[in-house]
């Protein structure tokens, strides 16, 4: 899906506060956050989608590749791993509802590939309550990823992130990123979650 940079974002400009509260629960902050939208998914509020909307201004352009710029997969991941914490730190997502879900005996878990990003609304958001302080951060710990396609900008990445299970402080997420129908990334994470932030 491609987009038209001066219509849909201006690096320069504010974030629209309805839009953007949710992500400043993440202790990530600009130049290094990224994400655009975000809304919670699943029964068990234990998925989340997301959006990262990118114009091709971003400085890592500039050297990933000059003349020819491609979105380091590396970034992708920084992405889902971003959307995957905010389960655990944005105040209007139940965390302890999607530990439950994840600590509950279950059948296996089905394959990244069954993960579906692709109806992730572009104008998603999640009205947060401010916070009073940056929550610490959840750290990546884990990472099996696969590229399947080459991400070159103007476009808007769809992201899903799925808690699969919790294994002590460690969060093991189902994790994918399309564009439009095309799956350019899917695999598996796992975030080792801050004192007090898993249930």
């Amino acid at each position: 899906m491609r987009v038209d940079p001066e219509k849909d974002r201006r690096l320069d400009a504010p974030c629209d506060p309805s839009r953007c509260a949710a992500l400043d629960a993440l202790p990530q902050q600009p130049p290094f956050r990224f994400l655009t939208t975000a809304q919670r998914d699943g029964k068990e509020g234990d998925a989340i989608r997301g959006t990262w909307v990118i114009d091709g201004r971003e400085p890592f352009f500039a050297g990933h590749f000059p003349g020819d710029p491609v979105l380091p997969g590396v970034l992708i991941a920084e992405a889902l791993a971003q959307l995957a914490g905010l389960l655990f730190t944005d105040p209007t997502i139940d965390s302890a509802s999607a530990h439950r879900s994840a600590t509950a005996t279950a059948p296996a878990s089905a394959p990244a590939s069954a993960l579906d990003c692709a109806a992730a609304p572009a104008s998603a958001h999640h009205a947060a309550p401010a916070l009073a302080a940056k929550p610490a951060p959840s750290l990546l710990v884990g990472i099996d990823m696969r590229y399947r396609a080459v991400v070159r900008p103007p476009v808007t990445l769809s992201l899903c992130s799925r808690l699969d299970r919790m294994i002590g402080p460690i969060a093991e997420f189902e994790v994918a990123a399309t564009l439009g129908e095309q799956r350019v990334a899917d695999g598996r994470l796992s975030l080792r979650m801050p004192d007090g932030a898993a249930p």
